[in-house]
């Protein structure tokens, strides 16, 4: 009967463990039976294959005094991007999708910008009126809704696909990840069809 197999014993030098070769294997057997074993945990935690989850519904008032319920926009790719007035990448973001959004129009691409600090009123209007921005602005009142999705950092950004789940949910912004949110949004609207 053998003794029962350690790490420490799987990563030693041959001439370190107290086990013959014979009776456990080789060395190199360990540290690729090890490795495997490491990889397989590894891979475990990364979710690759997994379904993208629901995205939370909610509702919430708009600027313009209207509202914006994410559960209307089923069919349609939902870019929802979470910000504060103080953000300065945050407004960068918001023209660059004012850009996209124009350009995309006819292809059921909604773009709404979730205010995290609409109290903030006089600051939140004067963004939205430099900005000119041809989407809904909506109005996170006490950030419950940026609670639900997970919001740490500004902007984050989620594309919601169009049966109704989370595709893709992006921390930041600069050069590349707008490459990343422009890329992801095209290969939705293309690859998504209804």
């Amino acid at each position: 009967m053998t003794a029962p197999f350690s790490i420490h014993q799987a990563f030693a030098p041959r001439h370190q463990t107290s086990r013959s070769a014979g009776a456990g294997g080789t060395w190199a057997k360990r540290v690729r039976s090890a490795t495997l074993a490491l990889l397989v945990l590894a891979l475990a935690g990364c979710g690759g294959d997994r379904r993208p989850e629901p995205a939370p519904a909610f509702q919430l008032p708009t600027l313009t005094h209207g509202r914006f319920a994410l559960g209307a926009q089923r069919g349609k790719v939902t870019v929802l991007v979470f910000w504060t007035t103080d953000c300065t990448i945050c407004k960068q973001e918001m023209l660059d999708l004012k850009e996209w959004h124009g350009q995309r129009a006819g292809d059921d691409l909604v773009v709404a910008a979730v205010c995290m600090d609409p109290e903030q009123r006089d600051a939140l209007r004067g963004v939205v009126a430099d900005a000119a921005l041809p989407y809904d602005v909506l109005l996170d009142r006490g950030g419950a809704v940026g609670r639900r999705y997970g919001v740490k950092g500004m902007p984050t950004t989620v594309i919601v696909g169009r049966a109704g789940r989370v595709r893709y949910r992006i921390e930041g912004y600069d050069k590349g990840l707008a490459r990343k949110i422009r890329g992801a949004i095209a290969g939705l609207l293309a690859s998504e069809r209804a």
